[in-house]
């Protein structure tokens, strides 16, 4: 074959090869390229690597090319990572919202303490009750059921205490039944372990309270409400080991808590009405200013930041003047 025409075959078989060595990277870029901006810049960088060497202006063109996928990439990041902080800000301050703004946390926090008073179905004004588990139930682990049914019950646990009572104090206490024929053998079965005193409320709870726990007698509670706490954990041999005790009435209730919790204020609670007049008059102009400034400033730390802007805000903060020299 004659040499020009073989220079000329060499020729097209070397541009054939570029051409396809071309055409095969274009179909790799092609085909290696994704959505996501991570994979669009790896897909650059390689590029921009294997072109490093063809010439300066190639170069620049792609390390300028990276910088902005990068630049694009960061910006979109820090937009959701912004986006994320503000969605998960406006949920915190919406459940702050809603916890003042029901009805029922709004009595949780004012009844927080209640006293003892007199309630009737009407008034559906909290009252305060006094509960004992007594020996009999702590000593065959019934305690954690007992607690567990009053609670399900609709009852609080304002205060709680283990002890042990001595036979004096066990006569003081049930001072009211003093020369009854069951007096010694109470006040002796009263000292015999620990007992757990509590103070419960909820809307009539000293009714309510009495109703939970049935009748004296377990064996009459087991045949009348067969689901009452002495018909459950009572005795049915022994009716004086009947699992819990109960104040009857208000005045007893007020003594005996008073005789086991001493510092215990009692003074009558405030009604709804009331308890709705002194959160309108004097939480929630604070409260919803402080939301306001909340939803302007939409700090990375809602809850604290809100917490931190009360405190600095409270009307009812001394105010110290400083002192002029």
């Amino acid at each position: 074959m004659p040499r020009h025409l073989e220079e000329e075959e060499s020729d097209e078989e070397e541009t054939s090869q570029v051409d396809n060595s071309e055409v095969a990277s274009e179909d790799e870029r092609t085909s290696s390229s994704e959505d996501t901006a991570a994979t669009k810049i790896q897909a650059l960088y390689r590029g921009f690597r294997d072109r490093k060497n063809c010439g300066s202006h190639k170069h620049h063109r792609s390390a300028t090319k990276i910088q902005k996928a990068f630049r694009g990439y960061s910006s979109r990041k820090q937009t959701k990572l912004k986006k994320e902080r503000e969605n998960k800000a406006c949920a915190q301050v919406q459940r702050v919202w809603r916890g003042y703004s029901e009805r029922s946390s709004i009595r949780r926090k004012v009844t927080a303490n209640p006293p003892i008073v007199n309630v009737t179905e009407e008034t559906g004004v909290v009252e305060c009750t006094f509960a004992i588990i007594k020996p009999d139930a702590m000593r065959k682990g019934f305690a954690a059921q007992i607690k567990h049914r009053i609670l399900a019950d609709g009852f609080h646990i304002l205060q709680e205490r283990q002890l042990q009572l001595s036979t004096d104090i066990a006569q003081e206490f049930y001072a009211e039944h003093l020369g009854k024929p069951f007096f010694e053998k109470l006040t002796n079965f009263m000292s015999s372990g620990p007992v757990t005193a509590m103070v419960l409320s909820r809307v009539n709870a000293i009714k309510a309270w009495r109703s939970l726990m049935g009748p004296t007698n377990p064996v009459a509670a087991a045949e009348q409400f067969p689901n009452s706490l002495r018909a459950l954990y009572g005795d049915k041999e022994n009716t004086t080991m009947n699992a819990t005790h109960g104040s009857d009435a208000r005045l007893s209730a007020q003594r005996e808590i008073k005789f086991f919790f001493p510092k215990r204020p009692i003074f009558p609670a405030p009604t709804h009405q009331q308890s709705h007049e002194y959160i309108q008059a004097s939480l929630m102009p604070t409260l919803t200013e402080g939301l306001a400034n909340l939803a302007k400033k939409k700090p990375a730390e809602p809850i604290k930041w809100l917490a931190y802007w009360l405190l600095e805000n409270n009307p009812n903060k001394p105010r110290v003047s400083e002192p002029v020299s």
